[in-house]
């Protein structure tokens, strides 16, 4: 039988214990419980017991047209919700759930209380991050993450843009008209309004980056020699983790990937 109050995750990150721990207190403020995460690390049990779910929110509804087709035979609800990876996101993300369910109020009481728990450790690190160049890079054909395609690629642009950095898209994509008008439509859809720039393939991505002036490209690892030939700071695409909880942690990995060698070693001892 379905259970109305539980819920399914489709095609997001895995949450680690403490941001399952986040996730679930906060799912139980409106009265709801987590049924499966799907599909990433999901054990047979979890696939067995997603039949159980009223709700399956997922991170596109367009990756996964069959398995929602099943689901939703059964007579559960699918929910497309944004990646909670980012302070923003995570609010749009449960406020959105919450009023599926009716329950803003009681969501809104329990973020509030959230957001106060890390504002005072975030804001050194924000300020260190602030007027930082990053090259948020997509495209690649190489990606199969449903987590990172979902949303154009585009799910974690929020968490760096509130952490101060200044953001552009770097696109594995032609350069040309046809191309360009894509590129725009797409990011209009997605209410998305920054800089973009296109490159042709994977093989010319170091020349893009030194053009764009960057301090640091968030791309995949199949395109960590070109940083690196441009001498640009690496941040592999789906580090950055979900939930409230992991923002202070999202930051110093960052300044992680920005800092030297040096720095990484000794930088506990600075003054």
């Amino acid at each position: 039988p379905i259970d109305e109050l539980s819920v399914n995750l489709i095609g997001y990150q895995n949450l680690r214990p403490h941001e399952l721990g986040e996730f679930r207190e906060l799912l139980g403020k409106i009265g709801l419980k987590l049924i499966s995460e799907l599909p990433g690390e999901s054990s047979v049990d979890d696939w067995f017991n997603a039949f159980e779910a009223g709700v399956n929110i997922v991170s596109d509804l367009d990756v996964w047209p069959r398995t929602l087709a099943v689901l939703e035979g059964r007579g559960a609800h699918s929910l497309e919700l944004v990646q909670p990876v980012g302070t923003k996101n995570n609010l749009d993300f449960f406020t959105r759930l919450a009023a599926f369910f009716s329950s803003e109020e009681e969501m809104r009481l329990a973020l509030d209380e959230y957001r106060q728990r890390d504002s005072k450790e975030l804001a050194p690190l924000r300020e260190r991050l602030k007027g930082i160049r990053l090259a948020y890079c997509i495209g690649s054909g190489k990606n199969y993450e449903a987590s990172q395609v979902s949303g154009e690629g585009l799910g974690h642009i929020n968490a760096f843009l509130e952490l101060g950095l200044e953001v552009e898209i770097v696109i594995q994509e032609r350069d040309d008209k046809t191309a360009h008008r894509r590129v725009q439509d797409s990011l209009g859809a997605l209410g998305i309004e920054l800089p973009y720039m296109n490159f042709n393939d994977p093989g010319v991505l170091a020349p893009a980056l030194l053009a764009g002036g960057y301090d640091i490209a968030y791309c995949l690892d199949h395109l960590k020699s070109q940083v690196d030939l441009a001498e640009v700071a690496f941040l592999r695409m789906g580090s950055l983790r979900p939930g409230i909880v992991s923002m202070v942690d999202n930051a110093r990995r960052i300044l992680k990937a920005l800092s030297t060698d040096f720095e990484t070693r000794y930088g506990r001892f600075s003054w």
